[in-house]
């Protein structure tokens, strides 16, 4: 495993994210990010994504996900995004970065 891309913040806990599906194969997301962690996302080291065949990116940072999204195009390799429940303007925002969108039921009806 490959972990030199990883970031450390000191006092800080990692996100944690769990999926639970119920019998009819609906899905329920619980995701919890710490409060603590830096939404800057200029340590990103986006120039090693021309040596991958896609990005995927969701909406829980959204900063981190337009950096990603935006240097992969730049790059000519296809962006992701994975659209679930956000503030509109964020999902603007993502949408203008990737080139393919790929929404939740109920982010699709919180989208633009």
């Amino acid at each position: 495993m490959q972990t030199a891309a990883v970031r450390r913040i000191e006092g800080a806990r990692s996100p944690c994210t769990a999926v639970l599906v119920d019998d009819r194969g609906e899905r329920l997301i619980c995701t919890y990010n710490d409060p603590a962690l830096d939404a800057d996302a200029a340590w990103l080291p986006v120039a090693s994504l021309v040596d991958v065949d896609v990005v995927l990116a969701d909406v829980r940072w959204p900063a981190g996900a337009a950096r990603a999204l935006a240097a992969a195009r730049a790059a000519g390799v296809p962006a992701v995004l994975d659209g679930d429940v956000a503030p509109v303007a964020t999902l603007r925002e993502l949408c203008r970065c990737c080139d393919y969108a790929i929404f939740s039921q109920p982010g699709l009806l919180s989208s633009p």
